[in-house]
């Protein structure tokens, strides 16, 4: 590859753009963090959290999100995965309707 096409491919970013990409990703992984937490000691319902249309959940993986469920880790986030047929690498956005309806039944009976 020409030195020509690579500028073309990955143009130069600047360190305004940069540091703006940076700040936008802490503030990704904050928001998912705090949400997490908040599922994880019970003052955010799990299933009026699927109703969340922002794009920091909407990125998340859907199994740390249920393994950001209380009393649920690796083990029982894989089980609850494999229940509902829904791959490990899928993040929520992914879901098609029936896995998101399969979800939101599964955390009603439970939560």
């Amino acid at each position: 590859m020409d030195l020509a096409k690579k500028e073309i491919l990955f143009p130069e970013r600047t360190k305004e753009v940069q540091l703006a990409a940076s700040r936008k990703g802490t503030k990704v992984r904050q928001d998912r963090s705090a949400l997490k937490k908040a599922i994880k000691k019970g003052s955010m319902d799990p299933v009026e959290a699927l109703r969340i249309e922002e794009p920091y959940f909407l990125g998340m993986r859907t199994c740390d999100f249920i393994k950001s469920l209380p009393r649920v880790g690796k083990v029982g986030a894989k089980k609850i995965m494999v229940e509902l047929n829904i791959n490990d690498k899928r993040r929520i956005r992914g879901m098609g309707s029936i896995q998101r309806k399969q979800l939101t039944e599964y955390l009603s009976s439970k939560y």
